[in-house]
């Protein structure tokens, strides 16, 4: 029986994780839960050494999904479309929690009926779902569509099998049975889905931790660079992990923004068990590497976990504390660098840096609000009408990065820092020229989500950065 050949009667059985969604439920539910309190994870052990229809339940009790915005196939969608054009019953049945499969199905209004794991079903997967549709619908008296090797069973009891993005040897598996098989080919991810989840071009920001030797005039010393090339790639692992570990913590919020809903795990394209992994081994190299620095650098790579950590949890929520915890984020990479290569930062250098990271952290947000003219920020505190005082205080904040910068160049410091410090001055108008347009664009809506990342892509911006650096180095060679 083919799924051309069915009759009206004939029921449509469609799996639920893998199939009709991208994603997986329990993963979905554990990656919430665990994202309110990572401590948890003991709560979840105790769970799971109860057994899985019962760490299913739990987490369905506690963890309740947002089933309007999870990553569902469009593929599978129109094959029940079509199903029910032909008056066929449809079926959901899922090895799921039965209060997220049930959420589902109302949300999407497509099923005849819903047969999830619980207590009188057990966890109901493989075999025990084959036995499940025999015993309701006969042997052989139902299309199912599925998309594992555990699916397997359930194509064998079935009269026709339908299979969502299997791997070649489960295809293999089901053509040398001899089913009566059709196959939905789904988008996989290859290694430029990973380079878009590790987001590789914001490795760019981490080259600040080459600022404190440049600003020493050390960048020609093989000590302290070397040391510096350690803490970038130490730096530029560990933001990688922290990118994934904040990626499943707002897997909803994401999903709900108009541009970030496409990224690799929010649109299900990566898995949440692997990209957990991939994740937690990235943090621990990460760190690894710093510790070979010595402990200092080691310290100051766990003050950048903890507070990205803190900022994912708690301060992304906190009306201008988010702003604040960027700031310090970008800060903390210009302090990595003082510390590998063992130079002392001015305050000029550390006042410059806040209060321009300062700026650029509420340009990002004001960018948010104008360029989707959001009625809120989704979930970080700031309303539509507090676009003037955020674009205001905006704009101070880099003035007050270009006014520091001036007052250093008047300083003893950069007098005898530079042998020709009047050159300094050029730099002064060049950075009032940059910041301004950056905050002209972001008013214009033409601003990246990222301030930083367009920065750095940005052609002008190069530009600003090429002459600034040979401004920098003409006055420190010049009268020497």
């Amino acid at each position: 029986m083919s799924a051309d050949t069915t009759t009206a009667t004939t029921a449509l059985c469609v799996d639920l994780d893998g199939t009709l969604l991208a994603s997986d439920v329990l993963y979905e539910t554990a990656a919430q839960y665990l994202g309110q309190n990572p401590f948890r994870i003991f709560r979840l052990a105790s769970w799971l050494a109860k057994g899985k229809r019962v760490l299913k339940e739990r987490l369905a009790e506690h963890a309740v999904l947002d089933v309007t915005v999870l990553p569902y196939r469009t593929e599978v969608l129109e094959l029940i479309a079509t199903a029910r054009e032909r008056g066929r019953p449809v079926y959901l049945v899922t090895a799921a929690a039965g209060g997220p499969a049930r959420a589902i199905a109302a949300h999407l209004g497509v099923f005849d009926g819903v047969v999830s794991t619980d207590a009188e079903h057990g966890n109901l997967s493989g075999a025990r779902k084959a036995e499940y549709l025999v015993e309701r619908f006969g042997d052989g008296a139902f299309e199912y569509v599925g998309d594992s090797n555990r699916d397997l069973p359930v194509w064998r009891a079935a009269g026709s099998a339908t299979a969502v993005g299997v791997s070649p040897g489960t295809r293999r598996e089901l053509e040398r049975d001899g089913r009566d098989a059709s196959f939905i080919d789904v988008p996989r991810a290859g290694f430029g889905t990973w380079l878009r989840q590790l987001r590789v071009h914001q490795a760019t920001k981490n080259l600040l931790v080459f600022v404190p030797i440049l600003l020493a005039h050390e960048f020609l010393s093989w000590d302290p660079l070397w040391r510096v090339i350690v803490m970038f790639i130490a730096f530029t692992v560990l933001s990688f992990g922290t990118y994934v570990m904040n990626d499943l913590h707002d897997l909803e919020k994401d999903r709900r923004h108009p541009a970030k809903r496409t990224r690799p795990l929010a649109s299900g394209l990566l898995g949440i068990p692997t990209a957990t992994v991939v994740g937690v081994v990235l943090i621990a190299v990460g760190l690894a590497a710093s510790a070979i620095l010595g402990w200092q650098s080691l310290a100051i790579l766990v003050a950048y976990l903890v507070l990205t950590t803190l900022y994912s949890l708690v301060l992304r929520r906190v009306l201008l504390g988010d702003v604040l915890a960027l700031a310090g984020l970008y800060t903390i990479r210009i302090f990595a660098g003082a510390i590998a290569a063992d130079v002392a930062l001015t305050i000029w250098t550390v006042l410059t840096s806040v209060f321009l990271f300062f700026s650029l952290a509420l340009m990002k947000r004001y960018s948010e609000l104008a360029k989707y003219d959001l009625e809120t920020s989704g979930g970080r505190g700031y309303l539509k009408r507090d676009r003037p005082a955020v674009l205001a205080a905006g704009i101070t904040s880099g003035m007050m990065a270009v006014l520091v910068i001036a007052m250093y160049i008047d300083s003893d410091v950069a007098q005898q820092s530079y042998g020709t410090p009047q050159l300094l001055w050029a730099i002064v108008p060049l950075v009032l020229f940059w910041i301004t347009r950056l905050w002209l664009l972001t008013e214009r809506g033409a601003m990246h989500d990222d301030p930083v990342a367009f920065a750095i892509g940005d052609r002008v911006s190069q530009a600003v950065a090429v002459i600034a650096a040979a401004i920098v180095a003409t006055a420190a060679l010049v009268g020497r």
